[in-house]
Formats: C-alpha cells, structure tokens, sequence
C-alpha cells in the first residue's frame, strides 16, 4: 500500500484549474478507494488504499477541498459514490460534481459515452510519453509506473456500429481492478475537446 501524502506536499500545486478525481471502492476486496489530482500537466495520487473506511475517506477529501480553496472534486457517481457525494453536497461542499460516466452525448463523434472520452484524453497524454514526467508521486515515482503497467492492460476499447470508440472494463474477470487509472480519467470530467486540445498543445511546447 503506498504512503498517503501529506498536505503540505502539495500545498505549491493547489492552483486555479486543478482538479480532483476521486474513485470509491465497492467493498468487494480487489477494489481500492482512490483520490487523484491534477493541476495542468502533473498528476498526483494522494489516497489509495483497499482499507480506509467511507467516513476517513469523506474526512480526506473535506480536507483537501479546504486546503484546496474549494477546487472543484470529480467522484464516480455510481454505487458508493453517489452517496458520498450526496453526503458531501449536504454538508455544503459545492464543489463536488459527479463524474456521469454513463451519459451518451449523440453530437460526439468519436465516443460513445462520457467514461471513454475521459479516457480518451487520459489515453492521449500517455500517448505523447508524458508519464514518466507528469504522473507522480513525490518519494515514489517508479509506483505509477508500475500502476499503469498492471492497470492499462484490464482498460479494454471497442466500437460500436456508427465508429464510436467505447471502453469495456473486463476487471472483474481480472485479478487487478483499475482504480487508479479511473479516478485519473475522472479529473477530466468536464473538459471540452477545446480544452483538451489547448492542454495538449501546452504540454507539447513544454516538452521541447
């Protein structure tokens, strides 16, 4: 189980256009609960364990939104999710959205639902070979190499009739779930295409 970092960790990236993207575990023993974040170009797992309980991890990410100054917290809205983030809504927390991996937008061309665009433009960054550089964890950088290495390959793609990319996610047959890989994808939850390609560009210039 990886070290949870600590708040002061990332207190220089707590930035206007960061994001948070948060995937709870079902309870059903493979599963992790795993709170992420992004700021531009750089990725940070700050939570992932298979053990902290829904109310510590309720306390988690309150504590990050104030520590945070309230930017905005993607949770999976499905199953255990949807009633943290009720939970958190009620308490007054307005920056708490919910992922909606399962909404379909028909004006969308290339993907089927919200859950494959968003890991779609996760897929994109990996493309460029940025995640040696842009996904970390400070002290153990080699740890997300080794998460995408055993995730990816349980990430499955096909299409469907009209040519729209869709993610089928066979983990349950599986011996690792992706979990952190989904709650990466889910800082992406409401990025347009224009957005994604203005952060793809960005990237590119910085790499040069």
């Amino acid at each position: 189980m990886m070290r949870s970092i600590q708040i002061t960790d990332m207190l220089p990236y707590f930035r206007p256009g960061g994001r948070f993207g948060v995937d709870v575990a079902g309870g059903k023993g493979r599963h992790a609960s795993v709170i992420t974040y992004r700021y531009g170009n750089m990725f940070f797992i700050l939570e992932h364990s298979k053990y902290i309980s829904n109310i510590d991890l309720k306390e988690k990410l309150k504590h990050f939104s104030n520590e945070s100054g309230g930017l905005p917290i993607f949770i999976d809205d499905n199953g255990i999710g949807a009633a943290i983030l009720s939970e958190l809504r009620q308490l007054g927390y307005r920056n708490v959205f919910g992922t909606g991996c399962n909404e379909r937008s028909a004006s969308d061309s290339l993907y089927f639902d919200k859950r494959t665009r968003m890991y779609g433009y996760l897929s994109d960054v990996i493309k460029l070979g940025h995640e040696e550089r842009i996904i970390h964890i400070p002290h153990r950088l080699s740890s997300v190499k080794t998460i995408l290495l055993q995730e990816c390959p349980y990430i499955y793609k096909a299409y469907t009739d009209e040519g729209k990319a869709i993610v089928i996610n066979k983990s349950k047959n599986a011996h690792i779930s992706p979990d952190c890989i989904d709650a990466l994808s889910y800082t992406y939850a409401d990025v347009t295409k224009d957005m994604h390609r203005m952060e793809l560009e960005l990237q590119s210039r910085t790499k040069r």
